[in-house]
């Protein structure tokens, strides 16, 4: 069993800190027996690719804590709880768009 625990650290409204700091989360999955990974750039393909190939020889389960940013690539929306929630929508896509690079 391999789970990927998107960690950006943002709930729907709010920042975990804000709400429930989970510390150390990957001290909390070996606490229950997993074997843990953390990948520090979790938007890095290489590093997704490589922690997916190694072996797991201790038989147990395996969290790979997958660090990312929350809207990552646009700046207006990096970080920010809101987007969880709220719609983008007119000149904000187009801006979006822009720094994606897609326009």
């Amino acid at each position: 069993l391999v789970v990927l625990v998107d960690y950006n650290k943002i709930q729907a409204l709010s920042t975990l800190d804000d709400a429930l700091p989970l510390d150390d989360l990957v001290a909390k999955f070996k606490a229950f027996n997993w074997s843990c990974l953390d990948i520090s750039d979790g938007h890095s393909f290489e590093e997704l690719i490589s922690a997916l190939q190694q072996e797991n020889d201790e038989g147990k389960p395996l969290a790979i804590i997958v660090n990312t940013i929350k809207g990552k690539g646009i700046k207006a929306f990096e970080n920010d709880p809101i987007w969880h929630a709220r719609k983008i929508k007119g000149e904000e896509l187009e801006i979006g768009k822009r720094e994606l690079g897609l326009l």
